[in-house]
């Protein structure tokens, strides 16, 4: 195997342009102003029950505050709810995370529907957001959502 000489201005040009790219990300990660959640949902089916967990992680720059997170899920046969939990949060700030979940027992080949319903403020402006998903015959399952709004 040969191996290829690069000349000192090649080697700079090589490093000048990891340099460029790494500046570029450190900046988008730190510095760009916005409101950025990554709301991961994950259930796991198993004869205990049916186990459900999200987890909120705040990726922007900006910190979130008075944050309201609701999960319910309902049989979807007929509307009712067999298990919610409402979590409160005060404060999330830039790069950290909170989980909230449940288990509840209930026949593994019904359908459920499960319900997340997401309030908070950033910056003296109200988010609301809601997402629905459909629990089925499946075992495991997850979802990922974004909600992201730029700021500058």
């Amino acid at each position: 195997m040969a191996l290829i000489k690069l000349t000192r201005k090649q080697r700079g040009m090589i490093f000048f342009t990891l340099l460029v790219v790494l500046l570029l990300v450190m900046t988008y990660i730190f510095v760009i102003p916005r409101v950025e959640l990554r709301v991961t949902t994950v259930y796991h089916q198993s004869f205990s029950g049916t186990s459900v967990q999200t987890k909120i992680e705040n990726k922007g720059t900006y910190d979130i505050e008075y944050m309201k997170v609701n999960l319910t899920a309902l049989r979807k046969e007929d509307g009712k709810v067999v298990a919610s939990k409402l979590e409160l949060v005060k404060l999330l700030e830039p790069k950290r995370a909170f989980k909230i979940g449940f288990t509840f027992e209930g026949g593994q080949m019904k359908t459920y529907l499960l319900i997340l319903e997401i309030d908070f403020e950033s910056k003296g402006m109200d988010y609301n957001k809601s997402f629905e998903y459909e629990i089925k015959d499946y075992m495991n399952n997850n979802w990922e959502e974004k909600i992201k709004d730029w700021r500058f």
